[in-house]
């Protein structure tokens, strides 16, 4: 069986003791005190310390059976068992010598463990939780070894309430250094693999990386598949709060397109980028009707590219999702709403000049693309007119008027363009599309 901890890690543990030492502690100055200290307290952490190792396995297998998401990782149990001994010897030793249990520092077996977990995104309260089971199991054998060296009830019963009122100070102490190390850390290894993240992302999307394979193995993604672009955005909300809008928003995408892997990077407080990817080819069918569900994703809008393969595809679709959130924000999309690029593309290749693209549809529009509702109720009849092929019937339908009403609105259309609509047909749909981009 291995012993977690070298010689050299233990005189570690000596040296960090003896510089954090407390003086003698309060609570042991009492003359009954003093005495089962003595008696009890100092031959019981004596002999705590001779076990230590096999404490540390016994304590570290009983975790293992209450929390084995703690120990996914094949180097956990050997890290968990480092730090139950370095904590057990640090807590004999500080006992032994009557000291406060406070420390400032933790020993480096449990700063080594601590930044693992974090690292390895163990949950906070898993942890912690850890740490108490192991001092549970700890706790029973201090209580057995106190009952086998105590000869008088009355000094056994001193030194439990002593020992109690010890080991619970020391456990709320290691348990706040752990918590607080454990967060500073998490920030710190977040930060430093987003920035990687990102130089990474930077070098393939700028095109300066171009080796799939290497690619592949610097973002820890899949990229021989198929990918869809996502451009996830929040306009008000907390950050805690809107973070989870967008993580159920994107739930909601990958669960929708079947994706059996994606790629997520944050870009500011509201807005996510993020590629979803599959072995076989997307079938989209059900974006083109999914609306994101409220509550979880309130506020929620989504700019999509379409599916592309590869690491040429991987570049193609962040581009395009990027051009359907510019075409989403410029024409005001609501909330819930799902902008696919090849629904918009038109538009996002006619406005890449946003100035020209407004002169060209003043021009083609002239009175037609005003801002009132007279306006925009004959834009929005024009607009379906031609796609119905100028039927007077199916523009009728689909509006839900009368044809008459449909003939009346087409002549007040062609009176403010200037000509009839058999005529410059393309330039006047293409304008109608462009004019609530460019407004």
């Amino acid at each position: 069986m291995e012993a977690p901890l070298s010689p050299t890690a233990r005189a570690t543990i000596v040296r960090v003791v003896t510089v954090v030492g407390e003086p003698a502690w309060e609570r042991a100055r009492s003359a009954t005190g003093r005495s089962a200290w003595a008696h009890l307290l100092r031959p019981l952490a004596q002999r705590i310390e001779a076990r230590a190792p096999e404490l540390a396995v016994q304590i570290g297998e009983h975790v293992r059976g209450e929390l084995p998401e703690l120990f996914e990782d094949p180097r956990a149990l050997a890290e968990n068992r480092a730090s139950t001994e370095a904590s057990i010897l640090v807590l004999t030793e500080l006992l032994g010598r009557g000291r406060a249990p406070q420390l400032e520092q933790l020993p480096p077996a449990m700063l080594a463990y601590a930044r693992e977990s974090a690292q390895q995104g163990v949950p906070l309260t898993s942890l912690l939780r850890g740490y108490r089971v192991g001092f549970t199991v700890l706790w029973q054998e201090v209580l057995a070894e106190l009952a086998d060296l105590a000869t008088d009830r009355a000094e056994l019963g001193e030194a439990v309430a002593l020992a109690s009122a010890w080991m619970f100070a020391y456990a709320d102490a290691a348990q706040t250094h752990t918590e607080a190390f454990y967060v500073t850390q998490r920030e710190r290894w977040l930060r430093s693999a987003v920035a990687a993240q990102a130089e990474t992302l930077d070098a393939i999307l700028g095109g300066r990386e171009t080796d799939a394979a290497v690619a592949e193995r610097r973002l820890r993604h899949a990229l021989d598949r198929h990918h869809l672009g996502v451009v996830a955005w929040l306009d008000d909300g907390d950050d805690e709060e809107g973070a989870r809008r967008l993580d159920a928003a994107l739930d909601e995408l990958q669960a929708c397109s079947g994706a059996d892997g994606s790629l997520v990077h944050p870009r500011g407080r509201r807005t996510v980028v993020a590629w979803l990817s599959r072995r076989a080819a997307f079938d989209t069918a059900c974006l083109e009707r999914l609306r994101l569900a409220e509550p979880a994703a309130a506020g929620v809008r989504v700019a999509l590219g379409e599916p592309a393969r590869g690491l040429t595809g991987f570049r193609r679709t962040y581009d395009e999702a990027w051009e359907a959130h510019r075409v989403a924000i410029a024409t005001a999309r609501p909330a819930g709403s799902v902008t696919r690029y090849g629904r918009v593309e038109l538009v996002a290749l006619a406005s890449q000049d946003p100035a020209r693209a407004r002169s060209f549809v003043q021009r083609e529009l002239a009175a037609l693309a005003g801002d009132d509702d007279t306006a925009r109720r004959l834009a929005a009849t024009v607009r379906v007119y031609l796609e119905e092929q100028s039927s007077r019937s199916r523009t009728a339908r689909r509006l839900g008027v009368h044809e008459n009403t449909v003939r009346y609105r087409v002549r007040q259309a062609e009176g403010l363009l200037g000509h009839g609509l058999g005529e410059r047909t393309l330039e006047v749909r293409l304008a109608l599309l462009l004019a609530a981009a460019v407004r």
